[in-house]
């Protein structure tokens, strides 16, 4: 387009000037459509396994929070956290329940957090292994999770002892169990803090190269084996004859009579 009684080198000078203004690296003009800013806080990804869907859900809205997401930023920025199951899950959706904010979120927990019997929570508790879980903190926070769905009416005190209980029976090394059922912790976090180190020691105990014992031996190296011990008791008692003779005779010098001198005349 060009403009009646403007010289064209002032046009072009006018026009790449503008452009210039307009560079597409420029992050304000990519991102205005999509993002206000680009994010500074995001949630880890959810893939129905690792972690409670309400758990991950309230993690997003604190994000959400951060970032000043709104709910139709939220609809299309949601679904990339998604992996796995929960993935599966959102593709099979319809296109009204993935455009609508509301419906998105109560169709995940509809999925990842049906309303069960107690009793279906209280038989989880029990099959329980420490195994399924990367740390002890997120073996606690499960058991919790679990006593506060298994026993809805029961009292926050009477929650703890029951979380410390069952928290303990699912711990897979019985010395660990015996030791923090010894210190009798008080909450479920103190239990979590006594249990790591005795939880480290015996991961450092299995890791540790055991000493062959003469049973684990192979008979044709018995014999060997035997010699060397021998040997070594050999050198230890001549070791101690010697020290013994050598105090022996220091305590006779010590005791001896002095010899008589015979004056001379």
């Amino acid at each position: 387009m060009k403009i009646k009684g403007v010289p064209k080198h002032a046009y072009r000078h006018h026009r790449d000037h503008f452009r210039a203004r307009l560079n597409p690296a420029d992050d304000k003009v990519t991102h205005l459509c999509k993002w206000p800013n680009k994010p500074i806080a995001t949630p880890i990804c959810f893939d129905g396994k690792q972690m409670e869907i309400r758990d991950w859900l309230s993690q997003f809205e604190n994000c959400r929070t951060i970032n000043l997401w709104t709910d139709d930023q939220c609809v299309k920025i949601l679904p990339t956290f998604l992996r796995a199951q929960a993935l599966q899950l959102y593709i099979d959706m319809t296109m009204i329940e993935k455009g609508d904010y509301g419906l998105l979120i109560k169709f995940l927990i509809q999925k990842f957090d049906p309303i069960q019997d107690p009793g279906v929570y209280l038989s989880q508790l029990h099959s329980m292994t420490q195994s399924s879980y990367k740390s002890l903190l997120q073996l606690s926070s499960a058991v919790f999770r679990l006593v506060c769905k298994a026993y809805p009416s029961i009292v926050s005190d009477s929650k703890q002892k029951m979380s410390i209980r069952y928290f303990i029976d699912v711990l897979s090394d019985s010395g660990v169990q015996k030791q923090v059922r010894r210190l009798s912790p008080k909450t479920l976090a103190e239990a979590v803090d006594l249990a790591l180190p005795e939880e480290s020691y015996v991961t450092l105990e299995k890791k540790r190269p055991k000493a062959q014992s003469l049973s684990e031996v192979e008979p044709s190296d018995q014999f060997s084996v035997l010699s060397k011990q021998l040997e070594e008791l050999r050198e230890c008692v001549a070791k101690l004859s010697v020290r013994k003779f050598s105090a022996d005779r220091v305590e006779e010098a010590a005791v001896a009579p002095a010899p008589i001198q015979i004056p001379a005349w």
